[in-house]
């Protein structure tokens, strides 16, 4: 699920099931947008959605000039289990626009 908070709004974009123990999340960034990705188990890329980068700039984000992006998971299934994130790595490519 791409989750995204811009003051007192929280929005939940396209929700993608997990079928396995590992995920591989992909962010592009433009100018004007991050646009976030999932692979899937079969290699597949599936669209979350897309965040505004507008909304980082000092007018409209009261003094805050970054980017937090964060990891979150959900136990839909109720059984009290505990989200484990371990591995974790960040590839950077850079493509001038």
């Amino acid at each position: 699920c791409l989750r995204q908070t811009i003051g007192y709004v929280t929005h939940d974009n396209n929700t993608v099931s997990i079928a396995g123990s590992s995920a591989k999340i992909h962010i592009v960034a433009d100018p004007l947008k991050y646009a976030f990705f999932v692979v899937n188990d079969k290699q597949d890329e599936v669209f979350l959605g897309n965040a505004g980068t507008r909304y980082l700039s000092s007018e409209v984000a009261g003094g805050f000039t970054g980017t937090v992006i964060g990891f979150f998971a959900v136990n839909l299934k109720d059984t009290k289990e505990n989200a484990h994130f371990s591995n974790l790595s960040i590839k950077h490519e850079e493509t001038l626009f």
